[in-house]
């Protein structure tokens, strides 16, 4: 009851997100804003995001974050069992654990704690990425460089905030965890997540945008898959690691980071054999994700 009361007033939270976003969208095109500050005002949504235009990217963000929980959910059970502490002293890789898991626990449980992720992905992504728009529209007078940079910046500090709740609660689902919720425990493992989100999803979405902002001519559809592909690779070189302390914090929450971290060095083959399925998981997924996205809004347009 008291997982049920949380995620009562997470949705609530993410209610409230959504209507403080898009409600000054909501009126006509040709509607004057009257959104005031007392020091300085704040610019109006109307053009980048009117009620037409943000029922286009509500659509392809819905659409894009659904097909990502279905097919990417199965690889992320496998890597976060690898992950956790039960499983350093197994010399199984990727696809020996995935077979060792179906024979063991069957198929249902690839899935296993993915409901809620699964439910909140779609207002998630939204949120995240009308955050992110939000943004850039609010720099547009500032260089490219900065609007992109702190646009992503300020869309991946939201997304760890609103996904925490959500991933410890499936982290602990998949690890078997039953022990109780440790509130400093619970915040100290939320760092290894701000972080590695602050370096992998940032600089991939800002990423892919500053350059295509830079370099217009060169915008199609197979130049965007390889630039979003080309960064999420690159960027996994530093999430694998941070990705497994946050898996290892989460799921014992009594342990200090510092030793967390000096228990997963001398584990440290349980980095090497996640970080190609951990790679190839992100990249296609993030690439595929952003496509939908991207192809959906163009159009829609």
């Amino acid at each position: 009851m008291k997982i049920v009361r949380d995620y009562i007033c997470f949705f609530t939270f993410i209610a409230f997100s959504v209507l403080s976003i898009s409600g000054p969208c909501l009126g006509n095109d040709d509607q004057e804003t009257n959104i005031v500050a007392a020091s300085k005002p704040i610019k109006a949504i109307e053009l980048p995001l009117s009620h037409t235009q943000l029922e286009k990217k509500i659509v392809p963000l819905f659409l894009s974050a659904i097909f990502d929980k279905i097919i990417f959910s199965p690889p992320e059970t496998i890597i976060t069992v690898m992950q956790s502490s039960t499983s350093q002293h197994t010399k199984h890789n990727f696809f020996n654990r995935a077979s060792t898991f179906y024979q063991n626990e069957g198929a249902r449980a690839f899935y296993r704690g993915a409901f809620w992720p699964f439910i909140t992905a779609a207002p998630t992504r939204i949120i995240v990425f009308g955050s992110y728009y939000f943004s850039q529209y609010q720099l547009d007078d500032v260089r490219p460089s900065v609007k992109y940079g702190a646009s992503a910046i300020a869309a991946s500090t939201f997304r760890s905030i609103i996904t925490f709740p959500i991933d410890l609660v499936r982290t602990r689902r998949i690890c078997k965890i039953d022990t109780p919720y440790n509130i400093k425990g619970t915040s100290r493992s939320f760092y290894p997540m701000l972080v590695r989100d602050l370096l992998t999803f940032a600089p991939t979405v800002g990423g892919t945008d500053y350059f295509f902002n830079q370099f217009p001519e060169r915008k199609s559809p197979l130049a965007y898959l390889s630039v979003v592909s080309m960064l999420s690779f690159t960027t996994q070189i530093i999430g694998t690691p941070l990705d497994a302390l946050k898996t290892r914090s989460m799921e014992n929450q009594n342990l200090p980071l510092t030793k967390q971290v000096i228990s997963l060095w001398q584990s440290r083959d349980i980095i090497y054999k996640t970080f190609w399925p951990r790679v190839l998981r992100n990249s296609t997924s993030v690439t595929i994700s952003l496509g939908i996205l991207h192809t959906l809004i163009t159009l829609l347009d």
